[in-house]
């Protein structure tokens, strides 16, 4: 960008284009390079116009000028890092589910892409959970909604409690949830079954509101071409 600048001489404007790199650097949040780019961006500018043939009346102009631009690109900088923020934090309530935090039916869709991909080329296999709670219609009609979300939002975290961090936990709506269960043979399956039943008889969600779970799990080899398909085969197991 500063020898563009050097080649157009000084009476072109061309202090704009300086602002592409640092906004690619503060869109992508790298705090130190961004600072460098903002004085690296300031000293070329100041130094091409230094040696282009701009007179300066007095040197003193010289450092006014650097000191105007690194504020103006320090503003810039930090108007698109806000921006990227705005738009992390929307993309995550939009993958989220509002009541329990887990992640929505969206995010799981991604997820499950994402996870064709790989298997394609690491072939482990997958197994997914469909779990519904039982007894939680009762809840909400005897002790009301409020007392409901709370029930969700405790099994909610004990599911969360129950996978390791390469696993995925989502809610699909209402009392179902949904369980990605990554590389895992048959034996990690009866095992992860016999702790969510552990973590579950502590929680006291049984003897506190009686309700219990079912759950399904299919283990794949190959995965079906769609979520739907495969947590349709996990259904068909619970029932």
């Amino acid at each position: 960008v500063g020898w563009l600048d050097y080649l157009t001489w000084y009476d072109l404007a061309f202090g704009i284009f300086y602002l592409a790199p640092i906004a690619i650097v503060a869109w992508f949040d790298h705090f130190k390079a961004t600072v460098i780019t903002i004085a690296l961006a300031a000293l070329v500018w100041v130094y091409v116009d230094f040696n282009s043939g701009r007179a300066y009346s007095h040197t003193a102009i010289l450092y006014w000028n650097m000191s105007i631009r690194i504020i103006f690109f320090c503003i810039v900088a930090f108007l698109i890092y806000k921006i990227r923020m705005a738009v992390k934090e929307l993309t995550a309530m939009a993958m989220k589910d509002s009541l329990t935090s887990l992640n929505n039916t969206r995010a799981l869709n991604l997820i499950y892409e994402q996870i064709k991909k790989q298997h394609s080329r690491k072939k482990q296999n997958v197994a997914i959970a469909l779990i519904d709670l039982d007894g939680f219609k009762n809840v909400n009609d005897t002790l009301g909604h409020s007392v409901g979300d709370g029930v969700l939002i405790k099994f909610a975290a004990l599911l969360s409690s129950s996978v390791r961090a390469s696993d995925t936990v989502a809610r699909m709506g209402g009392d179902e949830f949904v369980v990605l269960l990554m590389d895992v043979q048959i034996q990690d399956v009866h095992e992860y079954e016999k702790r969510l039943r552990d973590i579950f008889r502590q929680s006291k969600l049984l003897d506190d509101y009686g309700v219990n779970f079912s759950m399904g799990i299919q283990i794949f080899s190959d995965l079906p071409e769609s979520l739907d398909a495969a947590t349709h085969q996990a259904d068909l197991l619970m029932y």
